[in-house]
C-alpha cells in the first residue's frame, strides 16, 4: 500500500526527508500524518512516520505532528506514543477545542517531546469540542497552557526551563494579560505555540 501523489510528483514524505536534510539548523520539520499515508492506512502511516522521526533525529531536529480532525485524534495519539517509543524529539499538537484533551493531557505530559496548545480550527460538532466563541474555550486554553508550564519533564531535575508563555500576536486581550502573568514554576520544555489562541 503506498501513500498518494500526484503525477509525476514526489510522494509527500519524500518531500519531508528533504526538508530534514536541507532546511537550515534549528528548523522543526511539521506535518499531517493524513499526509503521509493516515488517510490510507494506520501502518504505512507509521512507516512513513518513522522514516521522518529518523531522519530528523539524524539531522538535529525536532519533528513535530499537527493536529486533525477529531475523526483521526485516536490514530494521532497513538501514533504518537508509537514512536514516542524509539525517539524523544518528535512533538505533538494538541487542539484546547477539544473536549478530551482534559483526559489526553495528563498521559501525554509524561511522554518525551513537546507539546504545541493550539485552539483548533477543525469543524467539530458540539458534542465533542467547545465553540470557537465560547468563553469555555478560553478558560480551557488558558487551564492547558498552565499544565503545560507547571509540569516537569520525564527524568528531568531542573526547575528551569524556556521563558514561553502566551504569545499576543493574535491573542484576545483577556488571553494576553492572563498569559502575562507569571506562574510560579515553568518546568516544562514544550512550546505554547501562537496559532489560533483566543
Amino acid at each position: 500500500m503506498r501513500e498518494h501523489r500526484l503525477p509525476n510528483q514526489p510522494a509527500p514524505t519524500d518531500t519531508f526527508l528533504s526538508a530534514a536534510r536541507l532546511l537550515p539548523p534549528g528548523c522543526s520539520v511539521s506535518l499531517d500524518l493524513s499526509h503521509i499515508g493516515l488517510a490510507v492506512d494506520v501502518d504505512l502511516a507509521l512507516a512513513n512516520a518513522s522514516r521522518l522521526a529518523q531522519a530528523t533525529a539524524d539531522t538535529g531536529r525536532e519533528m513535530m505532528i499537527s493536529a486533525e480532525g477529531s475523526d483521526r485524534t485516536d490514530d494521532v495519539l497513538a501514533l504518537h506514543g508509537a514512536l514516542c517509543e524509539r525517539f524523544d524529539h518528535v512533538g505533538l499538537t494538541i487542539q484546547a477545542r477539544l473536549y478530551r484533551t482534559a483526559d489526553d493531557l495528563p498521559e501525554l505530559l509524561s511522554r518525551p517531546g513537546r507539546i504545541r496548545l493550539v485552539k483548533g480550527a477543525f469543524l467539530e460538532p458540539d458534542a465533542v469540542a467547545h465553540r470557537r466563541e465560547a468563553p469555555a474555550l478560553a478558560t480551557a486554553y488558558l487551564a492547558y497552557a498552565q499544565q503545560l508550564a507547571e509540569a516537569t519533564p520525564p527524568g528531568s531535575t531542573s526547575s528551569s526551563a524556556r521563558s514561553g508563555g502566551c504569545p499576543s500576536a493574535t491573542a484576545s486581550p483577556r488571553t494576553r494579560s492572563a498569559c502575562s502573568r507569571p506562574w510560579s514554576t515553568r518546568r516544562r520544555d514544550h512550546r505554547i505555540h501562537p496559532r489560533h489562541i483566543p
